[in-house]
């Protein structure tokens, strides 16, 4: 994890017209989701992670300023942590992952914002060297999408945050071939089964997927 003494590498450092250009953007977003039109999905985040952010930040000021007058409240201090942490979670929601990693108290959080900052802006051609996994025609990678995050390198785009499922290796980019095709196949299923108790499906969601042709095979082949 780095160090706060330490700098940012320079491939994660804002330049003043990157960070004008993502200010700009961001106040985009802000005014569709103040606007009573139908919303995007980043506007939407934006408008959640904005309400979350006001509340939080308030709370975080206050408390803070309270406990100048005594630094020993550990009810307060419990309070405070707390308020911060809500803090960072809405600003990782607008994926402002440097400002959550900057205001987040827990280590094991603050490593995880500082690590998905560093996935927003690696190119997107960046992958593991881990081997897929091989099975006949089938060949895999280890790859799923671990969540959905607002991306400032996409211009503030929603965009899948693509993880490794054997090193652990995240980079946020658009969807692979292979993803697409997963996400297609998990539709597919999804119509076919839909309906269904769980004591049904237990026995018979094999045979009804062979029935209607859906396979490995055929749903996984590139």
């Amino acid at each position: 994890m780095r160090k706060k003494s330490e700098p940012l590498p320079p491939h994660l450092v804002l330049t003043p017209e990157r960070k004008v250009k993502i200010a700009e953007e961001q106040a985009k977003l802000r005014a569709e989701a103040m606007s009573r039109g139908r919303l995007s999905p980043e506007a939407r985040r934006m408008q959640i992670a904005a309400a979350h952010e006001t509340s939080a930040r308030a709370d975080v000021e206050m408390l803070s300023e309270e406990l100048r007058e005594n630094r020993r409240d550990k009810e307060k201090i419990a309070r405070l942590m707390h308020a911060r942490s809500r803090l960072a979670e809405a600003l990782a929601l607008q994926g402002r992952y440097h400002e959550a990693a900057e205001v987040e108290p827990d280590k094991d959080k603050r490593a995880h914002y500082e690590m998905m900052w560093s996935a927003v802006w690696r190119v997107d051609e960046e992958a593991c060297e881990c081997e897929p996994f091989v099975d006949g025609e089938l060949e895999l990678t280890h790859d799923f999408i671990a969540e959905e995050v607002m991306s400032q390198k996409h211009g503030n785009a929603l965009m899948p945050a693509i993880k490794c499922n054997s090193c652990g290796f995240q980079n946020v980019k658009p969807l692979t071939h292979e993803l697409q095709q997963q996400q297609r196949a998990r539709s597919q299923v999804a119509a076919v089964l839909h309906g269904y108790d769980a004591k049904h499906l237990k026995h018979n969601a094999a045979a009804m997927l062979t029935s209607e042709g859906l396979h490995d095979g055929k749903l996984l082949r590139k």
